[in-house]
């Protein structure tokens, strides 16, 4: 007998039969080009997805059209501006240009669109000159009062992109009260440098209440005095700066950091400009260093002596070439013992990655199965485990390169296979 139900015989459940929280979680999940489409189905489906819509903006990289993500930029301004309700729901703005020309927002401001051929409240076309759109725009940003997550991404080439006048001129106001702040821009040019370390400086001087940050600071132009970088983000837990010098400037102060993200600065540029600030950083637990792209040879004994001796979890991300029995049984211990407070090491080979092989043994980087290969170091790593437990007693869990994480459950070590499977190693 054919058990399968019959969908003929399914009762039919009426949109407005179902809860709106239920509705409101499931919105919560949908991309933003399926939730636009849904404020197009009725107004009651309209007044339910519109929050979820405009809640996370994303700003598309790669865009259609004369502008590209700036026009996208624009024409967001535009909607909110001629829709200030709107405004307030924003929480998170991601990929944000650092520049919008004023022609660009001329232009996109006075297109016609099915529900108005002009803005409201401002003079006409003739009458707007760039310092009244800058301040429009300006005006605009500062009604998303919500707003605790800012994304810019994009190139500076010219003084413009980081005047102040500019419409991210809304991070000085103390209005808007980020939490997490990327700003990733890349400067062309000393001059552009040193008004960018401008800007950047007046923004942390409004945003005290930033708890993550991650920015391009080159600190090589300073444009500050120290007791002023003294008051910036009292509440900062996340940092995340390159390069090097702009590390030192944000480390260098008394402030919780627990998680220190660095990103494409050389080892050896960490152990030589700022290992006195990074080891000095007592509240620092958990490292991520993301190697540069290029291949470099990273001695970790080097890298971890400019480590906190608090710290407690290390990932990193880099190109790997050594011999086995070098890095694991003499560099990794060496590093170790420089942090001897590690409950949680995890590495990845981000050639592996691109290019398929783990660099174990150089005279079979281009000849080894990988599997059948590291299968036979089951117990040797179980083994070298071990040791890392004498020297960091509170040591935990290891992900080695291959992606394989090994877990420390009542005093033995348990490798977790991709398999699921797990495998007890015996020392």
């Amino acid at each position: 007998m054919d058990s399968t139900p019959d969908p003929s015989t399914w009762q039919r459940v009426e949109l407005h039969h179902i809860p709106d929280d239920v509705i409101i979680y499931i919105l919560d999940f949908l991309e933003s080009t399926t939730l636009a489409a849904m404020t197009l189905v009725n107004r009651y489906l309209q007044q339910l997805a519109t929050p979820a819509l405009y809640r996370n903006i994303t700003i598309p990289k790669k865009t259609v059209g004369v502008g590209g993500k700036r026009r996208s930029a624009a024409l967001l301004l535009r909607t909110l501006s001629r829709s200030p309700e709107l405004a307030v729901l924003v929480r998170h703005l991601e990929n944000a240009p650092p520049f919008i020309s004023s022609p660009l927002l001329r232009s996109i401001w006075f297109e016609p669109t099915s529900s108005s051929n002009s803005p409201t409240g401002y003079a006409e076309q003739s009458a707007y000159t760039s310092e009244e759109f800058n301040r429009i725009s300006i005006d605009v940003m500062k009604s998303c009062v919500n707003l605790r997550s800012l994304v810019v991404l994009g190139n500076a080439f010219s003084l413009d992109i980081v005047d102040p006048c500019q419409w991210l001129g809304f991070l000085l106001h103390s209005s808007i009260k980020l939490k997490k702040l990327k700003a990733l821009v890349y400067m062309a040019g000393g001059s552009v440098r040193r008004v960018w370390n401008g800007f950047v400086a007046s923004v942390l001087d409004v945003q005290l209440s930033l708890e993550s940050l991650e920015l391009s600071f080159d600190n090589r132009n300073p444009v500050f005095e120290k007791e002023r970088m003294d008051k910036w983000a009292p509440k900062l837990r996340i940092l995340s700066v390159s390069p090097a010098a702009g590390l030192k400037a944000l480390l260098c102060k008394k402030r919780s950091i627990e998680t220190v993200v660095i990103c494409s600065i050389p080892a050896r540029d960490i152990s030589h400009l700022c290992a006195k600030e990074l080891k000095n950083a007592d509240t620092v637990k958990e490292i991520v260093y993301r190697g540069p792209m290029k291949d470099e040879l990273v001695n970790f004994a080097e890298l971890f002596g400019a480590m906190p001796t608090s710290l407690r979890i290390f990932r990193g991300e880099m190109s790997l070439r050594f011999s086995t029995e070098d890095f694991f049984l003499q560099e990794l211990l060496a590093a170790f013992a420089l942090t001897p407070c590690l409950t949680e090491f995890d590495i990845k080979d981000s050639s592996r990655s691109m290019m398929g092989f783990f660099h174990v043994g150089e005279a079979d980087i281009f000849h080894t199965d990988l599997e059948s290969y590291e299968d036979a170091y089951m117990g040797d790593r179980a083994t070298w485990l071990a040791q890392y437990s004498e020297i960091c007693p509170d040591l935990q869990a290891f992900t080695f390169p291959d992606g394989r994480r090994w877990d420390r459950i009542n005093g033995q070590w348990i490798s977790r296979a991709c398999s699921g499977k797990s495998t007890v190693g015996q020392y």
